[in-house]
């Protein structure tokens, strides 16, 4: 698939086709390309079509770009590669979108920027606590919907979760007794098939301290 993309991206290029048409021919490119995890890929067309094809940017486009470009520098830190300044920029290009306006998603992608920029930290503690604070207004957000969406209360308990290790506080990491309670309530919104998050009364299930990047 990643080869085939290539091949129409340097046809584009030898045609001039990609930056034609409002640049939905480039944008069609960077899509396919972030569908395929080819994210450096998708950010250079991305950027492309921010600096030349603005107005056929969707929302949910500009939304992905910084999305893809934190994405793309963890790839670039597991081969070994700085990756903390595109993670830092992409929370700022996710801080003037949320300036424009605040939505769940974009506290959300704020929130994964952040777990990224943890994860490559020496020194996590207070970008969890940011990480935490972000999934956090995102779920306020989506509790306008119904349901209220699982996704940031379980990253809110995966922050709070390590920071039994990492306390940014004064006053120390959240109590388990408040994270249990997030938990209950994330599974009170899971449908049936959802058991494989059960609650542990003893114990927290592995997963919520692996939890993927």
């Amino acid at each position: 698939e990643l080869e085939w993309l290539e091949r129409y991206q340097q046809y584009g290029l030898e045609k001039g086709w990609n930056d034609a048409g409002n640049g939905r021919i480039g944008l069609a490119l960077a899509r396919a390309y972030s569908e395929a995890e080819a994210f450096d890929k998708a950010v250079g067309l991305f950027e492309s079509a921010q600096r030349n094809a603005a107005a056929s940017m969707t929302l949910k486009d500009q939304e992905q770009l910084p999305n893809l470009r934190a994405r793309a520098a963890m790839q670039q830190w597991r081969q070994g590669k700085a990756a903390a300044g595109q993670i830092d920029q992409s929370i700022s290009e996710i801080r003037d979108l949320l300036r424009a306006g605040e939505t769940a998603e974009r506290f959300a992608l704020l929130g994964s920027a952040w777990r990224r920029r943890a994860w490559i930290s020496r020194s996590p503690a207070g970008h969890l606590e940011d990480m935490r604070e972000a999934y956090a207004n995102s779920y306020a957000l989506s509790q306008q919907d119904s349901p209220a969406a699982v996704y940031p209360l379980l990253n809110i308990v995966v922050a709070g979760l390590t920071m039994q290790w990492y306390p940014a506080r004064a006053d120390g990491a959240p109590k388990k007794s408040e994270l249990r309670r997030h938990l209950k309530t994330a599974r009170s919104l899971l449908p049936e098939a959802g058991g494989v998050f059960r609650e542990r009364e003893a114990s927290w299930d592995p997963w919520l301290a692996s939890m993927a990047i």
